[in-house]
């Protein structure tokens, strides 16, 4: 908009360019004021978005690096249901039983005596473990060369730069922010500050806070979307981004409270503002005011954390007054609007786009609190680590009135599946919710509710017979109905965040340490290594995992026998094809262990999983399971401990045992460094963060650096 256009339009148009009460039209100091403020607020967002650009440019490498994997570069956009392609091994698997139904009758299947030396000893140790069904290629020939595929490990920085990035996880000077991110948002509030003082005082004029605000609305609604563009650019989630939104958002509140403030001072002092408050273009700049300001107050941790609805409505319902009002107010500003109209209409059409509406089983597992989600017609299209948004379509009864409209994310606890054989098990999409609030508590009583109506029923029944001091809760209830279940219809959004352009199975170990139910990200990163390792395109040779829980009663026991599960697989695998496969051990730590008296239900797991290790005609004392005072080991990969982890420990034997197995078969440029993920509440990310920054420069560089990937929550 040039000067001459705006002396021409007269004393109405400058009025509405600057917001001044008082103009002229030939008053040459506001007609410069308003083209500086024009031209210094795009050549500041050209800067903006040009590092940004540099950025993006400088992750293509890590972009590669994911087109050298089966099935990371596809995945992790669109959920989808695929019909898995059976391994060679399961063709053998098949064939085998085939072979042993047709032998059944005539008793003459090597092995099948007990006392016979010549026993098949992998095949009755698989038979041993009934739970084992998604094995994977163990009945492969064990003197065959296995073919490995390893995928293309890109580092996230260079050798050089290695105690760079070191330096850029510390914490401690602002709790819940890394020294990168205070540098980036340091950064970014000078330059916004430049563009607002730059040939301005906004004592004497308060327009230019005004413009800047709204050059950013753009830049803020970007950073907020699910569906984010620089998200998908730059290889991160935005959970990863989001707190450049929350940072840019509240610089918008100041600056349009400044502007605001001025203004509705200026006029009263005046005793105008009833005069000029009745301007329709003020009267949509008081819109644009109150739609701000909504957003920030709704945007609070006590609205996130205690009334999440109504943050998540407010928030849609201010974002589509806010958007009409930019231009209502100051028509000059129209760019802003369209851009943010843009960008908040491609989020909802993707968001429906990744929308599937499918039915979910309903299970409550054994622990209090845990519910298990699984989703059968939808068993592929995301990567490890990633999550949903759950949307129960259920209005009434336990999830109340109005439970549908509430959305909830949760990671995916299983693997996905592919066309491939290097894809999951392909059983569906599974996520364990706990009880963490009242929509989730409502979701327990629903997933129980068919259970429960079944033990009554049992009761009433035993009654009737006769028999006297039925008890309302016994084991046997426990036992008998663990798998009992209800399915729903539910809205399923996704898939969102995960690794990024991080690939696990790049590296030569990694360590997964999660809390409380951050336990579904190390589910679903362990089956998708195991996945991989089955088919050769793994090279990690060791995965430590560990678990840190409270108390013993909050240990959803269903997780750990999955673990136990995972870990023989993987024990079964390496005794079948040797050392070239992962070796995983598990290690789960009860905080409060020293103090906490282990229920029932709890010990009674523990029992049953040792004995499935052991032969079923030995005895094992329950007292032995006792995890108050001393370690059990329930598998020999497995030891559930009290205390505290000894993280530090873990990570050292990690790195011995990288620098020791080196990159993998055929490889001789050394260690491709160590993946470390943690999923909790953010003191364990601070503290796994702390312990990796300790390790020696020397010992980092040895086993080829050591990367984090983060994921905390409010336990």
């Amino acid at each position: 908009m040039s000067s001459s256009s705006l002396t021409d339009a007269g004393p109405t148009a400058i009025e509405g360019a600057l917001g001044a009460t008082t103009t002229t039209p030939g008053n040459p100091a506001l007609l410069s004021q308003l083209v500086i403020s024009t031209s210094l607020v795009f050549q500041v967002n050209l800067f903006i978005y040009g590092v940004i650009v540099v950025l993006i440019v400088y992750r293509i490498p890590h972009l590669i690096g994911l087109f050298g994997t089966s099935s990371e570069w596809y995945n992790g956009h669109f959920l989808r249901y695929v019909t898995p392609r059976r391994s060679k091994a399961a063709r053998a698997r098949e064939k085998v039983a085939r072979a042993m139904q047709r032998n059944d009758s005539a008793r003459t299947v090597v092995g099948d005596d007990p006392m016979d030396p010549s026993k098949d000893i992998p095949m009755v140790e698989y038979l041993r473990h009934p739970n084992n069904g998604r094995r994977r290629a163990l009945e492969a020939n064990p003197h065959s060369r296995k073919t490995f595929l390893f995928p293309t490990h890109v580092p996230a920085v260079p050798a050089a730069l290695r105690s760079l990035l070191s330096a850029s996880r510390a914490r401690g000077l602002v709790p819940g922010y890394s020294a990168a991110q205070l540098l980036v948002l340091i950064l970014y509030f000078i330059v916004l500050l430049y563009a607002t003082l730059y040939r301005s005082n906004p004592f004497i004029d308060a327009t230019r806070p005004a413009w800047v605000a709204v050059s950013q609305i753009p830049f803020v609604l970007v950073m907020a979307q699910k569906n984010n563009v620089f998200g998908w650019l730059l290889g991160l989630g935005y959970e990863k981004l989001n707190y450049l939104h929350r940072f840019a958002g509240r610089l918008v509140v100041i600056g349009s409270n400044l502007h605001a403030l001025f203004y509705v001072y200026r006029w009263t002092a005046a005793g105008t503002f009833t005069q000029y408050i009745a301007l329709p273009k003020n009267a949509w700049g008081m819109v644009m005011l109150v739609a701000i300001d909504v957003l920030c107050v709704f945007s609070t941790s006590l609205w996130r954390q205690k009334a999440y609805t109504i943050f998540i409505w407010s928030h849609t319902i201010a974002v589509i007054m806010l958007l009409p009002a930019i231009y209502m107010h100051q028509p000059s500003l129209w760019i802003y609007a369209i851009i943010s109209g843009a960008v908040f209409a491609l989020d909802r059409v993707l968001r429906l786009a990744k929308t599937r509406i499918t039915t979910a089983i309903l299970t409550p597992q054994s622990s209090d609190g845990i519910v298990r989600v699984h989703v059968p017609s939808v068993n592929a299209g995301w990567r490890a680590g990633q999550h949903v948004r759950l949307r129960v379509l259920s209005m009434g009864g336990h999830m109340g009135l109005f439970g549908w409209t509430e959305v909830h994310p949760f990671t995916i606890a299983s693997a996905s599946a592919s066309a491939s054989a290097s894809g999951g098990s392909g059983d569906g999409l599974v996520l364990l919710v706990k009880k963490a609030g009242d929509w989730t508590e409502g979701l327990g009583r629903l997933a129980a509710s068919h259970r429960d109506r079944l033990r009554q029923r049992r009761r009433e029944l035993r009654r009737e017979s006769g028999e006297k001091h039925v008890p309302e809760d016994d084991e046997y209830d426990f036992v008998e109905d663990q798998d009992i279940g209800v399915s729903v219809r539910v809205w399923l959004e996704g898939p969102y965040g995960g690794c990024g352009r991080t690939v696990a199975a790049s590296f030569s170990a990694a360590l997964i340490v999660c809390g409380g139910s951050g336990i579904s990200f190390g589910l679903g990163l362990l089956h998708d290594l195991a996945a991989k390792d089955a088919a050769g395109e793994s090279r990690l040779k060791y995965i430590e995992l560990v678990w840190v829980v409270p108390e013993q009663h909050a240990l959803d026991d269903s997780a750990l026998a999955e673990l136990v599960e995972l870990v023989d697989e993987s024990n079964f695998s390496r005794s079948r094809h040797g050392n070239g496969h992962t070796e995983v051990k598990v290690g789960v730590w009860f905080t409060r262990a020293v103090t906490a008296v282990g229920t029932g239900r709890f010990k009674n797991a523990l029992v049953a999983m040792a004995k499935q290790q052991t032969s079923s005609s030995e005895e094992l004392d329950l007292e032995d399971v006792d995890v108050s005072t001393r370690p059990v080991g329930v598998h020999p990969g497995v030891v559930v401990s009290p205390g505290r982890p000894k993280l530090g420990k873990s990570l050292d034997t990690l790195i011995t045992r990288a620098v020791s197995m080196g990159p993998g078969e055929e490889e001789g440029s050394g260690p491709k460094g160590v993946i470390v993920g943690v999923c909790g509440p953010r003191e364990l990310g601070d503290e796994v963060v702390k312990v990796v920054g300790s390790v020696e420069r020397s010992r980092r560089d040895q086993v080829g650096g050591i990367e984090i990937h983060e994921e905390t929550f409010g336990m």
